[in-house]
């Protein structure tokens, strides 16, 4: 039995109704083309075709696929929506940001785990990186998705402080980020 999870399905721009409708009209026309992609039996790709099937009664293939632990999970997921959608700027940078919170999660994570293995302060004082160079993550989220910086730090701002019917309007991009 396949189950939802929503922390992963949050992770995946919705579609306006009338991408659904279009999504819909062409499984009941042609069935499911592609398949569901899962991981311990929890859906990783393919959300609304699931949803569409499972309404309609429509048979899918499903193709399973390993993943370390739910972070490397929520990353493929991220990933592959970067990679496959005709999605807005802003959608993008905000997938962008949740890459960016789940890979500092992991860095904490691994922070925690090496402390615990290594309790003794004459060896943390070796661990510890001299490494001056500094790392702007915005311009590095903005680089790998191909906008520019500022419109990160706009997306970010505008995450925190707008309502959401305005962020629906971004995503299906019925307006701009710069409006």
């Amino acid at each position: 039995m396949i189950q939802v999870k929503e922390e992963f399905k949050n992770l995946i721009p919705p579609l306006n109704d009338s991408e659904f409708k279009e999504l819909e009209d062409s499984i009941l026309a042609e069935r499911c083309r592609e398949s569901l992609i899962v991981w311990n039996n929890i859906l990783v790709d393919g959300h609304h075709r699931y949803e569409i099937c499972t309404k309609h009664n429509i048979p899918f293939k499903v193709i399973n696929k390993d993943f370390e632990d739910e972070n490397e999970a929520m990353l493929w997921i991220i990933n592959n929506q970067l990679g496959r959608r005709n999605i807005t700027d802003f959608a993008r940078a905000e997938l962008a940001l949740k890459r960016k919170e789940i890979l500092l999660k992991q860095g904490r994570e691994k922070q925690k785990q090496t402390l615990k293995q290594y309790n003794e302060p004459t060896v943390l004082t070796n661990l510890v990186k001299t490494d001056k160079k500094q790392y702007n993550t915005r311009e590095i989220l903005a680089k790998e998705i191909g906008v520019g910086q500022g419109t990160i730090e706009r997306v970010e701002v505008i995450l925190k402080e707008a309502p959401e019917e305005v962020k629906e309007k971004l995503r299906c991009g019925d307006i701009t980020i710069n409006k």
